[in-house]
């Protein structure tokens, strides 16, 4: 998920925004200014409402963004590089390059999400305890309510094990940890993954038809997304893991097709074009490539040995591999 706006750097880790969250933070604003916080504080102004509800949306995101941050900062104490936080339509997703390299690394990276948002809800709904007892105005005390429930609901869902969520990385790191086979652990957290998206697809299906809710044409998108990621992210994992160890030697086409014979091209040609291209050695490792090649617009990386261009590979390529 690529960010529209960057933020910045938080920790040293870069955050930024998708479009698709603009989108999101009307939708809670309104449905907490239109209906939860009138429930709860009846007799405040429209105006009141609206604070308040922007004010919980903007609270809400930098709960999101704390959880990730958790999980990047974790991620990196056990060896991981972080590309960065990208806050979007479904929260938060931490780009890390590659897989954990053993299961405790896994289930630490994955625990500390979920643990960071119920601490997260456990502060806030102290702070909403407190306030009630001081007896301020019911809408101030709504706040930090409702961001203790959404937190607390944000790790329990979290927490399901259904891969690529947290809850599903805790399945596969217990599964690789006992059958020492993490492409076998991927494969039943990945089947998990995508049970749950249809359960809560059907779920949706169900409530819109009996109710006609709204929420669930959500449900519906939630569960074909987490399907969607699920294999998506599975393929990934699995794919990494049968590169491990395997040069790019392997894949490239030792006679690209050029203006010259590629023993002719030299470095300095192959730098002087645009920066479509990524460049690699015919050692670097297939998996390392993976994560690079995203960056470029064009599917094909140039393989360079010395001063010279030796080779060439296309992401169709490494799949045959």
């Amino acid at each position: 998920m690529g960010e529209s706006v960057p933020l910045g750097r938080i920790f040293g880790i870069r955050v930024g925004l998708n479009w698709s969250l603009i989108f999101v933070f009307w939708l809670v604003s309104w449905s907490l200014a239109q209906t939860v916080f009138p429930n709860a504080a009846p007799g405040a102004g429209s105006a009141a409402y609206w604070g308040a509800a922007v004010l919980a949306a903007l609270i809400f995101y930098v709960s999101l963004l704390a959880h990730e941050i958790a999980h990047s900062l974790v991620a990196r104490r056990r060896g991981m590089a972080v590309e960065g936080i990208t806050l979007w339509l479904f929260g938060g997703v931490s780009r890390l390059q590659g897989d954990p390299r053993d299961p405790r690394s896994e289930l630490r990276i994955a625990i500390v999400g979920p643990a960071t948002s119920f601490v997260i809800a456990v502060v806030m709904g102290v702070l909403a305890f407190v306030l009630s007892a001081l007896h301020v105005p019911a809408l101030i005390v709504a706040v930090p309510a409702w961001l203790a429930w959404v937190n607390a609901l944000l790790a329990v869902f979290n927490l399901l094990p259904a891969f690529p969520l947290d809850g599903g990385r805790v399945l596969r790191a217990i599964l690789w940890r006992r059958r020492r086979d993490r492409i076998a652990a991927t494969r039943t957290a990945a089947r998990a993954g995508y049970f749950f998206g249809w359960l809560l697809g059907v779920g949706g299906v169900v409530e819109l038809l009996a109710t006609g809710s709204l929420g669930g044409i959500w449900l519906i998108f939630l569960g074909w997304f987490l399907a969607g990621a699920a294999r998506a992210e599975a393929t990934q994992s699995i794919l990494r893991d049968t590169l491990r160890g395997m040069p790019l030697a392997r894949a490239m086409a030792p006679q690209p097709v050029a203006v010259r014979a590629p023993g002719d091209l030299r470095v300095r040609d192959v730098m002087s074009w645009p920066d479509e291209y990524a460049v690699a050695s015919p050692d670097e490792p297939l998996v390392e490539l993976l994560g690079r090649v995203d960056r470029y617009p064009a599917t094909r990386v140039l393989v360079v040995d010395g001063d010279r261009l030796v080779g060439i590979v296309s992401t169709d390529d490494v799949p045959r591999e």
